[in-house]
């Protein structure tokens, strides 16, 4: 399996250019990120990241099975941009939250002036983002699926909140970041942190506070996103297993 170094404008721009020196995109590739780092200006924004990415063979993974998942993006091959989140009921969730250019692609809908379409959809209804979850072949996660994803600290990278590993602050006004400037989670997430609040599956909110604290929607909970998941196998909540589609 090749390790291979990149630079870029954030971790995820990083990982994109260590997948196309091989000739691969990252929708089609079986990877894990190894190490990774950032640096920040003088008002914590990332404007430099350094990654080293691992690019695996799906066959090889199958044959070691979930136990050796952790992390890796894709393992067996049928789920782009998704990583194996175990559980008690292990199931698959996407690598970032949904984007305004992912949008776009299924709903022909195009961001508002001045926003960039590599940063989360926010404002979406939640029947919005069932159907568009639904549309994929995906949905909404519960909330102990976040739980899951959230991996036990305090913030999804660890105990600290510390601007190089994650943005813990809502954002400000027109300062909505872009997605993956950060480094990915031990599971291999990227973005599942405290500035961004997400839907779940029945209509709550969860995110947006220490821990993945689960709230009712309201005008002081902002911004909301998408993050889609897919299951593991037959008899989860809503949907079924399969290849997901990679949009």
């Amino acid at each position: 399996m090749p390790t291979t170094n990149a630079i870029g404008i954030g971790v995820r721009h990083a990982v994109t250019r260590a997948l196309a020196t091989h000739n691969l995109g990252p929708a089609d590739a079986t990877f894990r990120v190894e190490s990774s780092r950032v640096t920040l200006d003088d008002r914590d924004r990332v404007v430099r990241a350094e990654a080293t990415v691992r690019i695996g063979q799906s066959r090889d993974l199958i044959a070691r099975g979930p136990t050796a998942w952790t992390g890796w993006v894709n393992p067996d091959g049928a789920h782009p941009l998704m990583v194996w989140i175990p559980s008690v009921r292990p199931f698959w969730m996407d690598v970032v939250p949904v984007t305004w250019e992912r949008w776009t692609r299924c709903r022909r809908t195009p961001p508002p002036p001045g926003v960039d379409a590599t940063s989360p959809r926010v404002d979406v209804a939640h029947a919005d983002g069932r159907q568009f979850a639904a549309d994929l072949g995906k949905r909404l996660p519960t909330a102990d699926e976040v739980s899951a994803a959230w991996d036990g600290e305090r913030f999804p990278w660890g105990p600290s909140a510390d601007p190089a590993l994650g943005r813990h602050r809502p954002h400000r006004w027109e300062e909505l970041p872009e997605v993956g400037l950060h480094p990915p989670s031990r599971l291999g997430l990227w973005d599942l942190g405290t500035w961004l609040w997400q839907w779940t599956h029945d209509g709550a909110l969860v995110g947006g506070a220490d821990h993945g604290r689960v709230r009712e929607p309201g005008a002081d909970a902002a911004p909301v996103g998408l993050r889609l998941v897919q299951d593991a196998g037959p008899g989860a909540v809503g949907g079924s297993a399969g290849r997901a589609r990679p949009i």
